[in-house]
């Protein structure tokens, strides 16, 4: 049989119950806000997604490419040079293409998105062409020589970047258009 309780009894039991609960909400809180700032990609994680090269900050950002700065203008590539710097590459400087027109011949879109993002401010314009002696995916294209600033984009067995007269020439492997798109940015704007 069950001791019958007074009305103190009965509301005792009920505050220290409501404390109980109260102590558990507040202790579910502050783990959850700890664990929060601990595991949510602020703090001593995000070091490690910051390089340095050559005295270049290089951060990652949430969509997975890398942010950095020369001469207070942004700048964005899928790699970072570390990653490039074994593609063979001749001698390419952004002073070739300031202020000229600027024409691609076979563009791989994903590479050409990002040349262009990075390399196209400098260029006073840019567009698909032919170069004359090649193959050519749409005869609407106007038709280029080595005379004009021409970027050629070719799968190739090797991985480089070549250049004949003002046609700068990259050879990429499938799969790795990006890459030796990024080096073509890193040279030109003398990152590497």
């Amino acid at each position: 049989m069950r001791k019958i309780k007074t009305q103190a009894e009965i509301e005792k039991r009920q505050n220290r119950n409501k404390v109980i609960i109260a102590l558990v909400f507040v202790v579910l809180m502050v783990f959850s806000t700890a664990g929060f700032a601990l595991f949510s990609g602020t703090g001593i994680s995000s070091k490690k997604n910051t390089k340095n090269y050559n005295g270049i900050e290089f951060n990652a950002n949430e969509n997975g490419y890398w942010d950095f700065k020369i001469q207070n203008q942004a700048f964005q590539t899928s790699y970072t040079p570390d990653e490039t710097q074994e593609i063979e590459s001749d001698f390419i400087s952004i002073s070739e293409i300031n202020g000229k027109p600027l024409y691609f011949v076979n563009p791989e879109a994903t590479s050409l998105n990002e040349i262009v993002y990075n390399l196209g401010r400098y260029a006073t314009r840019y567009q698909e062409a032919c170069l004359k002696g090649l193959n050519c995916t749409n005869s609407d294209n106007i038709i280029k020589t080595c005379d004009d600033n021409v970027i050629v984009f070719q799968e190739s067995n090797e991985t480089s970047i070549k250049r004949n007269d003002n046609c700068i020439y990259i050879n990429y492997s499938p799969g790795n258009e990006i890459i030796v798109g990024n080096r073509l940015i890193f040279k030109a704007l003398g990152v590497q």
